[in-house]
């Protein structure tokens, strides 16, 4: 796990840091922890690499926590975003960018192991894959960069954030494979991942690259509420 922490307050970032570390090696959690005191810098780095946590402060010089966040949601960057702030009245601001959590610095400490926690869970739910066989091996795939999976001429097509891979399977056995708790199916033809999902409207479902797919008339109930108690999560 890639943990990146960004900070101003160099002081705070050294006590953080100590802090974190204390917490990681209690709850035995593995993590590569960077540290950076300018915002600017850290949207250079999200440009280039992968980050499955971001601590981050909001009120920064040049380029605050929310410029940051900005710049990860843009790119659909994967990250957990989590928020750290003396400013309670950021909480409300900070939702549009789909924060995991939110720690207040004067209490963090008390916080932070719980949100560890969470943070290790859902990270390790993410990195389940599916894995399918070709001639001369076989394909895997991690099931978080899934968008969806439809099928056509008894060929199964897995659209996934940067290919589509193709091969001869039913629709039923690829779905068995599937975690049942971020995906559902939408039709008789077609899975969905609902961490890719944008939004719902009456029988069309647009996911987050602005692809419209949609809903038979029978699944319709089921899609909403699937994805209700999945935002819930």
């Amino acid at each position: 796990m890639k943990i990146v922490v960004c900070d101003d307050d160099e002081k705070f970032l050294k006590e953080f840091k100590t802090v974190l570390q204390e917490r990681l090696t209690s709850l035995k959690i593995e993590a590569e922890l960077t540290m950076y005191s300018t915002g600017k810098k850290l949207v250079e780095v999200c440009e280039q690499e992968e980050i499955d946590v971001l601590f981050l402060d909001i009120d920064m010089p040049e380029v605050d926590g929310f410029k940051i966040a900005e710049s990860v949601r843009k790119k659909e960057l994967n990250c957990l975003i989590v928020f750290c702030s003396n400013y309670s009245d950021f909480v409300f601001k900070s939702f549009r960018y789909e924060p995991f959590s939110f720690l207040c610095k004067e209490n963090y400490q008390e916080q932070l192991s719980d949100v560890m926690k969470r943070i290790y869970e859902k990270w390790n739910s993410r990195k389940k894959e599916f894995t399918y066989q070709i001639k001369g091996g076989g394909v895997r795939i991690k099931q978080r960069d899934i968008l969806y999976i439809d099928t056509s001429n008894h060929k199964i097509f897995i659209h996934t954030i940067d290919e589509v891979y193709e091969f001869r399977e039913k629709l039923s056995f690829v779905e068995e494979e599937l975690d049942a708790q971020k995906f559902v199916k939408i039709n008789s033809g077609c899975i969905v991942n609902l961490a890719h999902i944008y939004k719902i409207h009456e029988n069309l479902i647009t996911l987050k690259n602005k692809q419209i797919l949609t809903i038979s008339r029978s699944n319709k109930k089921k899609v909403k509420d699937k994805f209700f108690d999945f935002l819930e999560r």
